[in-house]
């Protein structure tokens, strides 16, 4: 990807993202071209992406469901505030001269001394969130990916992409302040949200576990 955003240059107006695995709709790109074309604030427009392989397993199927609110209900919300904190790998379509001027700090980012290796697509909508520009989401640009059909595989992603989340909510919230406030409130809600499910298992475990036990 940078290569490919180094090698553009400042010779286009927007750059497109997507997988490898990924089908696009054929109205996918004219639709987020839309987006950025009516609204000179918005930075980075994100599309709709659904599951390629639905009934592979329970997995891919419940995977299709969770895809399914996380745009239509998530990021759908998130674009109403012009904060959308995401705009997924498989999708999506960046302003380039703004993109440029963020690219060598994207591409070198590092936490805790490591140089990072997933996520860009998270840290790529971050810096753009941070230079002020809005984030928008739209239900008419489409795409299809593919999903882990095994559970260890799934797994695996939610892992790396769970680890990435965290990391870049910490570096979001330096920018909580240049947004709409629905911004932060989700931030910390969502944030917060595993570490308060933790939290009350660890309480009510203990006392679940008594009840079990046979009487004396």
């Amino acid at each position: 990807m940078y290569t490919a955003f180094k090698a553009l240059g400042d010779s286009v107006d927007y750059v497109q993202v997507c997988d490898s695995d990924t089908r696009l709709d054929p109205m996918a790109l004219l639709e987020l071209v839309r987006v950025l074309d009516d609204d000179p604030r918005v930075g980075a427009v994100g599309g709709d992406v659904r599951i390629l392989n639905p009934l592979d397993s329970w997995v891919s199927f419940l995977s299709s469901l969770r895809y399914w609110v996380a745009f239509n209900v998530e990021r759908a919300c998130q674009s109403y505030f012009h904060c959308v904190s995401c705009i997924s790998g498989p999708l999506g379509l960046y302003r380039n001269h703004l993109l440029q001027q963020f690219l060598e700090a994207w591409y070198n980012q590092k936490f805790l001394g490591t140089h990072c290796t997933f996520g860009d697509d998270r840290h790529l909508t971050n810096r753009m969130l941070s230079m002020g520009y809005a984030t928008k989401y739209t239900s008419r640009s489409r795409c299809y990916s593919e999903t882990p059909a095994s559970f260890l595989r799934w797994l695996s992603q939610q892992t790396r992409w769970s680890k990435s989340y965290f990391r870049e909510w910490l570096y979001n919230a330096l920018w909580w302040h240049r947004h709409h406030a629905w911004m932060t409130y989700e931030a910390v809600v969502s944030g917060l949200f595993p570490f308060f499910n933790a939290s009350c298992l660890a309480f009510h475990f203990p006392s679940g576990f008594l009840l079990m036990l046979p009487p004396a």
